[in-house]
């Protein structure tokens, strides 16, 4: 698109520069130049030869003049020389310009030029709506963008909550490793006391037992 309107608007400049003459002999055969017009003008004195030629299109003092003057404000508004051309004005400039033209003239250079103009303004109107659509794009792009970094921090809020939390339950879970590694010692030594006891009792036992025995011999 983009490469497309640039060629489109360099083939022009290049008709210009044969329209430039063209278009001032196809108006009579010894023209004048309308006020402030010339293919020469330098770039600095484009607004206001376009003032001065408006002025001229809009009189209706001399209906031949205003016509002429259109079709030289279609030369400069597109010139390539105007710091700011403005293809859409041209393309007005020249439609009004072939509107009240004779069927004696010669037309043939003025509706290439004409042509050419409806090719850019239907790229510029294409290429806006490009850019107004990519705009848009990049708006909501951007609006995604912001919602997935609000997201990703509260994601990391909560892996950091997860993380403390998670180191909380390792200290607890030693702890509670370490306390039963107490309980197993403790159980451990009490198995051994109620063995102790155990075996007591069973001396004891045994001993109660002889005891009875030599009691039964002294009688």
């Amino acid at each position: 698109m983009a490469y497309f309107k640039h060629a489109l608007r360099i083939l022009l400049s290049c008709q210009l520069l044969f329209f430039a003459a063209g278009c001032l002999t196809q108006l009579n055969p010894n023209p004048e130049p309308a006020p402030g017009f010339s293919p020469d003008l330098p770039p600095s004195q484009y607004a206001l030869a376009i003032e001065n030629l408006q002025a001229v299109a809009d009189s209706m003092d001399d209906p031949s003049a205003s016509h002429d003057a259109h079709l030289h404000l279609a030369w400069l508004y597109s010139s390539h020389k105007n710091p700011a051309r403005d293809y859409h004005k041209a393309l007005i400039q020249i439609e009004q310009y072939l509107a009240t033209a004779t069927e004696t003239q010669d037309l043939y250079d003025t509706k290439n030029l004409q042509s050419l103009l409806l090719e850019i303004t239907a790229a510029d109107s294409r290429f806006a709506a490009t850019e107004q659509q990519r705009t848009a794009d990049l708006k909501q792009l951007r609006s995604e963008i912001k919602v997935l970094r609000a997201r990703a921090v509260e994601l990391r809020d909560k892996a950091d909550r997860l993380e403390t939390a998670n180191q909380t339950l390792m200290e607890q879970n030693t702890v509670l490793a370490n306390n039963n590694r107490e309980l197993a010692s403790y159980n451990k030594s009490l198995l051994g006391k109620n063995k102790e006891f155990e075996e007591t009792i069973d001396r004891l036992k045994t001993l109660e037992i002889q005891l009875e025995q030599k009691r039964k011999t002294f009688k």
